[in-house]
């Protein structure tokens, strides 16, 4: 497999993941933790430095400004 494909494959994943977050964290019953394993992340910091990168901000202060 070329390195193209393989960097739009991990695009296609981190944008899949992205998404999910983002409607994940709507949904107030989940904890943070939740909706960073949902996505397959094994570490809270993990979900959360990969959502800064996404979104400029943490998952938490995303989900104060939801409500």
């Amino acid at each position: 497999m070329s390195d193209a494909i393989l960097r739009t494959c991990r695009w296609d994943a981190s944008g899949t993941r992205r998404d999910l977050a983002l409607h994940y964290l709507a949904q107030a019953h989940l904890s943070l933790t939740e909706i960073g394993n949902l996505p397959g992340y094994a570490e809270l910091s993990n979900f959360s430095h990969a959502f800064k990168r996404w979104t400029a901000c943490s998952p938490r202060t995303y989900r104060r400004h939801l409500a």
